[in-house]
């Protein structure tokens, strides 16, 4: 549900991608401003940004060149997560401005440092970078990549499929709700009075500064907060399905059934034991003399097979 194809995780330096690294670099720029605390003008900090992204795009011109690096090309599915992505990060960022004003030198680098953040993850939905610089394949490596893909796989059962719509709409609406909670309690509170007027009497607090609001703003607040428990219900309904009921839910994450899978095809490429042992009735596997049940199965073992 929330991968748009396979891809490599590095899990090195050694092994990431000149962009990812270069992705490190920017928004290490943009804390450095962030810490600086409004040292800098906005002009200067805007160019500061478009200096770095600037540099990260020719040093990644240059290495595809070197590479002999191609565009494997994109479904309309990956456009679309593009496009969510995008409106996804238009939303995250328009959210936070009531509290934060991009306009103020201080929290500029934040916003700058959100749009490198969108920007990486849909080029990377576009299939523009990887993550991993072993996925940055020369174009004979793709098209071998590519015919693997479009290899079938085992059937999966329909519920599956509604489980992952059931999770993606639970957990899209639940995240819609804390965005429209941060955008309107930062509204209500920028917007509040330090004391009781006729209109704005009740109270509203954000790290112990409290201000005073309409009561119809202070019900909005009230009920979208209370609508943020459906994340974390979200959330567990999500790893419930994934681990107990094995619907591939989170791509990078394997399924009980994968698990089992695996470890049974490494039992059965395991080298075959020599001289006494015991043989599961259960699952069939070889086990050594001084063991009492199964490796693989659990099942109680019976005698030493010569």
């Amino acid at each position: 549900m929330f991968s748009h194809h396979s891809s490599t995780y590095p899990r090195s330096w050694r092994e990431m991608s000149l962009e990812f690294k270069s992705m490190f670099a920017y928004h290490i720029g943009m804390m450095v401003m962030f810490m600086a605390g409004g040292v800098l003008t906005i002009p200067l900090e805007v160019g500061v940004a478009l200096t770095l992204a600037a540099m990260c795009v020719l040093l990644s011109l240059r290495h595809r060149r070197q590479v002999g690096w191609r565009w494997p090309g994109v479904s309309t599915k990956e456009i679309l997560l593009a496009l969510i992505v995008i409106v996804g990060g238009v939303i995250f960022l328009t959210a936070a401005t009531p509290m934060f004003s991009p306009l103020e030198p201080q929290m500029l680098p934040w916003y700058l440092a959100g749009v490198g953040i969108v920007s990486f993850n849909v080029l990377t939905m576009l299939r523009v970078i990887t993550y991993a610089e072993s996925d940055f394949v020369v174009p004979a490596a793709q098209a071998v990549t590519a015919a693997t893909e479009a290899t079938p796989g085992p059937a999966v059962p329909r519920w599956h499929a509604l489980v992952r719509i059931a999770c993606t709409v639970l957990f899209v609406v639940a995240w819609l709700d804390f965005m429209a909670f941060f955008y309107l309690s930062g509204q209500a509170f920028q917007h509040g009075s330090r004391t009781p007027t006729v209109t704005q009497t009740e109270p509203m607090q954000d790290h112990g500064t409290v201000v005073y609001v309409t009561r119809d703003e202070k019900a909005r607040v009230d009920l979208l907060e209370q609508g943020q428990v459906a994340i974390p219900i979200a959330i567990g309904l999500a790893l419930f399905a994934h681990v107990v009921l094995g619907v591939k839910i989170i791509s990078n994450l394997p399924t009980r059934t994968e698990m089992r899978q695996r470890a049974d095809n490494a039992a059965s490429s395991a080298p075959m034991l020599e001289g006494p042992v015991k043989l599961c009735a259960n699952c069939g596997l070889q086990n050594i003399p001084e063991r009492q049940r199964c490796k693989r199965c659990g099942a109680d073992l019976g005698e030493t097979t010569p």
